[in-house]
């Protein structure tokens, strides 16, 4: 695991990866955020760390590679809190789609599995390196082969 950058939070850094995110907000965050809040002890800061506890506990079970209907009903309970406590905190900012869309793991996690087995990691790791492909905005339209040369001649 890599640290997190210095210049974190700055313009310049640019947005991070979805790795880099996970890593952040799995790992570092639940370090150093019940710091910022624990003290001063108030309401409005026991109600933030209760967010952030139920969000960052739905996170964990999402990502496991181990599921069970337990852990389903459990990620279910905790995005619920995390959704509740969220309106109550923000009324004015609504919901995204990302928050609706998480209503159904639990369901995808019964009936298909763990989650990760079914993320997009490989494919957007992929989508960013192709990104990085100085082509021009020009690519042979008939053959892939351009592509995978491009691609060796990018890493090289």
């Amino acid at each position: 695991i890599n640290r997190p950058p210095g210049n974190l939070g700055e313009a310049r850094h640019g947005k991070l990866k979805a790795q880099e995110l996970l890593v952040l907000f799995t790992m570092v965050f639940p370090l150093v955020v019940p710091e910022l809040w624990w003290r001063p002890q108030s309401e409005r800061n026991t109600a933030l760390l209760n967010n952030f506890y139920d969000l960052v506990s739905a996170t964990l079970i999402a990502m496991s590679y181990r599921t069970s209907d337990r852990l389903a009903d459990e990620y279910d309970a905790h995005h619920r809190n995390y959704r509740a406590s969220t309106q109550h905190l923000w009324p004015d900012i609504p919901s995204k789609p990302n928050h609706h869309y998480a209503m159904h793991n639990p369901a995808i996690m019964k009936y298909w599995g763990p989650l990760p087995s079914l993320s997009e990691f490989a494919g957007e790791r992929m989508n960013g390196i192709l990104q990085k492909v100085p082509n021009n905005h020009h690519l042979c339209m008939f053959c892939y082969f351009c592509l995978i040369v491009k691609l060796i001649r990018a890493r090289v």
